[in-house]
């Protein structure tokens, strides 16, 4: 009855009252877009802030090949010297939220502070292509003048590259690469990112961010493009898959971008806003290479040998797509025949070793490590421990694992679960994080001839020679040293409203809100979609067969 009486009064209210409601799934945000890490974070940054390129009128096909950097603040560029050097050409009168005109130097101030060491972001490595930035960003440099990025005038950004980046067009639509106001930052310190203080620029505003609960978007009416078709989005941040899905049925919730609750997950199939794609993401546990007994690579390589892939993925009745490669399908240097096989093994290398695995996730998550740790006793004899962590927590341990004060080895966990989401459409994106000088290298792993392998395929723009040198950088990297072992591919499972047009799943995990719109009037068309599921509900529930 109540329930009832809800939509009576939703119908009541106009079409243009009806706000976007989305659910983030964790409340661990991180707005300072040069440190973020996470791709809950993304979503937020990418609606309130642009960067150089875009991708958001772009996403019209689910392969990495469909996706093209599109501009954004730059409103055109121009590459000479061999692909070495790039004139961006910036907007005149896009103006940030306080009133103050974007200009050329917001970025040159921004890329300064992504590489300084002080500022300790693991993003850095986005921009470590151009000249002596490598060098500033270790400490080597001090005098960012020499650093191939400054400001010909407001409106002109000029970049230099030690050599041509076939992808570099697509770092500079990272939120990492956003411009910032230094001025701001001095002003506020670490607070400049509190909602009372935060300056943007983009389509969005945040209006409203209730800590753990939800953010609250408002259109910006100073915002240079077009104007969003919505007006306010609802963030939500609801972590456990069943309370997201029983929100999404009551109407609380228009787009369930993620994370669906695995004992639903056949019968979503059918749901009428199902909807399904690729995506350049992989689940991996980490080895702490450093800490017996995954210090020798032999007792890395039994403990994958003695686990279930099919068995573990189970859990996600089907969600979750087992993996024992690193390169994902769809991109270059792919190969499926790599990696170890994990067919249950039974091994005695490790038994009566003490191990402590981290891990962050819903519950479907502690069911897979609740049998990964039953598999460690009966194959390997091993006694292990379990650390679940929020999502805050989680991230904050990364952040350390990248950051100048990184824990000792010996203080960090034998085995870490991790989820990688492409940055760009590239193999680099996946290769480059386990390089000797990535900070995204959590465990510290470092192996002189994996990284030349990966700097001669970086090097060259010819396929077949990258395709070998990625092969050769991936059996070392998953057979010889089993540095990690690739669990899942990470694939779209949504919920999104059939009365929304202008939602476009894509690979790397983009959420843009500007051009989302309700095909239907307004609230009614939400009272009439909960009433449609109302009366099926009344015949079978989504866990029926």
């Amino acid at each position: 009855m109540k329930r009832f009486l809800f939509l009576l009064t939703l119908s009541a209210c106009s079409a243009g009252e009806r706000p976007l409601q989305f659910n983030l799934g964790n409340e661990a945000v991180q707005l300072d877009w040069n440190r973020s890490l996470d791709s809950t974070s993304a979503v937020i940054l990418d609606n309130v802030m642009e960067g150089l390129t875009s991708y958001a009128d772009s996403l019209h096909g689910p392969r990495a090949e469909l996706l093209r950097p599109l501009p954004a603040l730059a409103s055109s560029w121009s590459v000479s010297e061999e692909g070495r050097v790039y004139l961006f050409h910036l907007r005149s009168g896009v103006f940030w939220s306080d009133g103050v005109e974007l200009t050329a130097q917001h970025f040159v101030d921004s890329w300064r502070r992504l590489l300084d060491p002080a500022t300790g972001s693991s993003n850095s490595y986005q921009l470590l292509e151009i000249v002596n930035a490598a060098a500033y960003a270790a400490g080597r440099l001090r005098d960012f003048s020499k650093v191939g990025v400054r400001a010909l005038d407001p409106y002109t950004l000029e970049v230099r590259l030690r050599r041509a980046v076939p992808y570099f067009l697509h770092l500079v639509a990272s939120p990492s690469t956003f411009p910032i106001r230094q001025d701001l930052i001095e002003r506020f310190g670490e607070q400049w990112v509190e909602p009372g203080n935060l300056v943007t620029l983009g389509p969005y505003r945040i209006s409203h961010w209730n800590q753990g609960e939800e953010i609250v978007l408002r259109a910006y009416p100073g915002y240079y493009g077009e104007k969003p078709k919505i007006s306010t989005v609802i963030c939500r941040m609801i972590a456990e898959p069943l309370t997201a899905y029983t929100f999404y049925e009551n109407g609380e919730l228009d787009i369930l971008p993620r994370d669906l609750p695995p004992s639903y997950a056949r019968a979503l199939l059918s749901h009428p806003d199902y909807r399904s794609g690729p995506k350049l993401a992989v689940n991996f546990l980490l080895f702490n290479v450093h800490r017996a007994p995954f210090n020798l690579a032999a007792n890395r390589r039994a403990f994958v040998q003695a686990m279930s892939r099919p068995e573990l993925s189970s859990f996600f009745e089907g969600a979750q797509t087992p993996v024992k490669s690193w390169i994902p399908p769809g991109m270059l240097g792919h190969d499926p025949t790599l990696g170890i096989e994990a067919e249950g093994r039974v091994s005695k290398e490790l038994a009566g070793k003490p191990l402590v695995l981290r891990f962050s996730g819903n519950d479907t998550w502690n069911l897979v490590f609740q049998s990964m740790q039953r598999t460690m006793a009966e194959k390997l004899q091993l006694k292990s421990k379990l650390e679940p962590l929020e999502a805050r927590e989680f991230t904050k341990l990364l952040s350390q694992l990248t950051g100048p004060a990184r824990p000792r080895s010996e203080t960090l966990p034998h085995l870490m679960l991790v989820g990688w989401v492409a940055d760009y459409p590239d193999p680099h994106s996946f290769m480059n994080i386990f390089t000797s000088s990535s900070e995204n290298n959590y465990m510290g792993w470092k192996n002189a001839r994996y990284d030349e392998l990966v700097e001669k395929a970086v090097s060259t723009a010819e396929e077949a020679s990258r395709r070998h040198y990625y092969h050769e950088a991936q059996k070392l990297l998953l057979e010889t040293e089993a540095v990690l072992m690739p669990l899942f591919l990470n694939s779209h499972q949504a919920l999104v409203r059939s009365s929304l047009s202008g939602v476009h799943l894509n690979v790397l995990d983009k959420w843009y809100f500007q051009k989302v719109e309700f095909a239907e009037s307004g609230w009614n068309g939400l009272g009439r979609g909960i009433l449609q599921r109302l009366k099926a509900r009344r015949t079978s529930s989504p866990g029926s067969s």
